[in-house]
């Protein structure tokens, strides 16, 4: 917490990370976990649209977001927060596509408990924890919230349980305590789960931190406090690290492009209008930029472009690095890959740009631009949607190198270029 308003960020793959190294995954396991993220996202997006399919019902044929099962294993951000009073450090997976916030609290039944890496929560032990009661306003609108994901009463206590395809599972009460953020930032009577018993691939983490602009979210309860503005700074390497910040500096050269209504209330959408490549513009599908909207996430790796766009993309791209060698493609995820060996930089790549609506452009990095772990196979990190339909979805890796300011309250998306 070098600064009064921000924590540090880690990626939670790289050497800064305190999570063990152990936990780490290979490229082609990652991949495999972002196609996973990437398609529950397409799903949790079409069911909230068509306001008809509850959220729980997608248990059957996908892992719900909200609670973090997946999120665990791509490569994604952590930070480290203060619950109760005393304040009792807890190391979470911070999401833009998530509202709740959850930890693993005491009594803990589960195995799964022994691994976490703090100290499991004991609300008995903070003086300012409150049970939220099953039949109390609170206990409804995150019932109302959670659009059915079991916000019940089988006590007095308002409780939850998630159950999910791969036998994983999250269950416990909701309460509310003072969650620390900064030296300077806490929020007093935060409601977040307080998960008791979990089951699956939650890893070694103690739970997630929901950044979503839902009512339930971090963003919406310290509204008073923080005027729902907050922004993040992922490191272009997995060696360095980067911020998250909820007093973000806003100046007058940052440019924002609008956030769409889309009767979304849990995920932000942008309108992409155009991508360049060098000096050519590649316009984005009408169809689905307009329509349907771009999510922006933080927790998906790379990003997904309607077929067509990303054809076009893949073709243009191609032609740039006619004088390079194709590699293997990577998991059949990842087609347009390159051998790089003897090459010291990757100053040949062609500059990329993403245009969102009002013009507002955001320069991507080489760093980027590009996905892998070794010279030898270095991939566009770009992917396509299996459906022209599917909603596209800006990842983390082409973020890196700006920070992303949410200013939620006045419903727009800003970048500002940070350099190491």
């Amino acid at each position: 917490m070098s600064h009064s308003g921000r924590l540090t960020v880690v990626s939670r793959i790289g050497p800064c990370s305190p999570v063990p190294a152990g936990e780490g995954l290979n490229t082609r396991q990652i991949l495999l976990q972002d196609r996973a993220r990437v398609k529950l996202l397409q799903s949790l997006i079409a069911a909230r649209q068509r306001r008809a399919q509850p959220l729980d019902s997608l248990a059957e044929s996908s892992t719900p977001v909200s609670y973090g099962i997946e999120l665990f294993h791509t490569n994604n951000y952590i930070v480290k927060v203060g619950f109760g009073t005393p304040t009792k450090g807890e190391t979470l997976v911070f999401d833009t596509g998530s509202d709740l916030t959850w930890i693993r609290c005491e009594p803990c039944s589960s195995e799964d408990c022994s691994r976490q890496m703090d100290s499991v929560f004991d609300p008995v032990k903070s003086s300012s924890f409150l049970d939220i009661s099953c039949n109390s306003a609170d206990c409804s609108e995150f019932k109302l919230s959670l659009q059915g994901q079991n916000p019940g009463c089988t006590s007095s206590v308002c409780d939850y349980q998630v159950d999910y395809k791969d036998k994983s599972m999250s269950a416990g009460s909701l309460g509310s305590d003072t969650i620390t953020l900064t030296s300077t930032i806490s929020v007093p009577k935060f409601r977040f789960g307080c998960s008791h018993n979990t089951r699956g691939k939650f890893g070694t983490t103690s739970g997630v931190l929901g950044l979503g602009p839902g009512k339930v979210s971090l963003v919406s309860q310290s509204e008073a406090q923080l005027g729902k503005v907050f922004s993040y700074y992922l490191p272009e390497q997995p060696s360095s690290t980067g911020f998250l910040s909820f007093a973000p500096d806003v100046t007058a050269d940052v440019k924002f492009t609008p956030l769409l209504n889309l009767d979304n209330p849990s995920f932000y959408f942008v309108n992409l209008r155009q991508i360049k490549v060098g000096d050519g513009i590649l316009p984005v599908s009408g169809s689905i930029s307009t329509a349907g909207g771009t999510l922006f996430d933080s927790g998906t790796v790379i990003t997904r472009l309607p077929p067509d766009a990303y054809a076009v993309l893949k073709s243009t791209f191609r032609q740039a690095m006619a004088n390079f060698t194709l590699a293997d493609p990577e998991d059949d995820l990842l087609d347009t890959c390159y051998d790089f060996s003897g090459y010291d930089r990757l100053t040949a790549v062609p500059s990329m740009a993403l245009v969102f609506g009002g013009g507002v452009q955001l320069d991507i990095v080489v760093s980027g631009i590009m996905y892998g772990t070794s010279k030898s196979r270095m991939c566009l990190a770009f992917a396509p949607n299996s459906s022209p339909t599917d909603y596209i979805i800006i990842g983390n890796k082409v973020q890196r190198g700006y920070e992303v300011i949410y200013d939620v309250g006045k419903q727009r998306l800003g970048f500002k270029v940070i350099r190491p």
